[in-house]
């Protein structure tokens, strides 16, 4: 039977990420005749706490007492290899609060472990050499803030026909092989903060190398994303009904691996600055194939 209440204007509150521990590897170089003797590179955590690994190679040391770090002192031998290096750092990093670190060969790799994006590591204005890399960017869950006009969602479907010599051209049936889900929202806040949530997934940022006290992060678009896997920087968003309770789940679109795709954005002195963002969805496999892709409803259950 009809119910008028099933009408609905239905405006959304977009809340995209979820809790991810920031993952950088740092590949070391070897020692040369004490070439990394008062070397140094600078890391952070989430927080912002900034903390930076000084080499002491045969006790000819000295800190370099770099402004508002941490220093974190580590002893090498003249002429140790690369991968000797990478051991005797990861043993100080690991010791670091907030972060842990496993060496392989002269890779580091050094994990937040506390959720959240924390700016890149970097050499220092005594550079060590070293290559740094952030493999994934910490993220945690937010509100997206204001957004523009209506939400849309696309169902496509990969359908192949089914025909057969007795009944000519006449379609019997369809084998469904795959569903493509995308949708896309414009965001109008833009804030530092908001603008790298949101150019997040498809950019990279830097903090200057060698330039000290004054390096800040920047965005940009470059050539680091190339050739590498989108399906790890996917996050989870959610759409909750804003007339519901926060805690009525009931009506929610849970989307579980969503990446950002910014398509445009237009600098004016008339209009409101907007960026229209299209999301592609991957499959979740740590979810019940019913529901791998998104969810209506309460998705805060156990849904494996």
């Amino acid at each position: 039977m009809a119910d008028r209440l099933n009408i609905k204007i239905e405006p959304m509150v977009v809340n995209w990420g979820e809790s991810v521990m920031q993952v950088q590897t740092i590949t070391c170089v070897a020692d040369v005749a004490s070439s990394l003797n008062n070397k140094y590179f600078v890391f952070y955590d989430a927080a912002g706490v900034k903390n930076y690994v000084w080499f002491d190679v045969n006790s000819a040391g000295t800190d370099p007492a770099v402004s508002g770090g941490t220093g974190h002192e580590v002893n090498l031998g003249v002429a140790d290899s690369a991968s000797a290096v990478a051991t005797a750092t990861a043993a100080v990093l690991t010791a670091v609060t907030g972060f842990d670190c496993t060496a392989s060969s002269n890779v580091l790799t050094l994990t937040a472990t506390v959720a959240g994006r924390a700016k890149p590591a970097h050499d220092g204005a005594a550079p060590s050499g070293f290559d740094f890399v952030v493999d994934v960017y910490g993220d945690t869950a937010a509100d997206v803030g204001y957004t523009d006009g209506s939400i849309e969602l696309s169902f496509e479907q990969n359908l192949v026909d089914i025909v057969a010599n007795q009944t000519g051209s006449e379609i019997l049936s369809h084998i469904n092989t795959g569903n493509n889900l995308s949708f896309s929202i414009v965001f109008k806040e833009t804030s530092y903060n908001q603008l790298r949530k949101i150019f997040g997934d498809m950019t990279d940022s830097l903090v200057p190398d060698g330039t000290g006290v004054s390096s800040t992060e920047v965005l940009g678009y470059g050539t680091t994303r190339q050739f590498k896997q989108t399906y790890g920087r996917a996050k989870k968003l959610v759409m909750h009904p804003k007339v519901l309770a926060s805690n009525d789940y009931s009506r929610d679109w849970c989307f579980w691996k969503a990446i950002a795709m910014p398509e445009s954005i237009a600098f004016s002195g008339e209009e409101i600055m907007n960026i229209p963002v299209a999301f592609m969805v991957y499959i979740d496999t740590t979810k019940a194939p019913q529901i791998s892709k998104m969810v209506i409803g309460d998705h805060t259950q156990t849904l494996t």
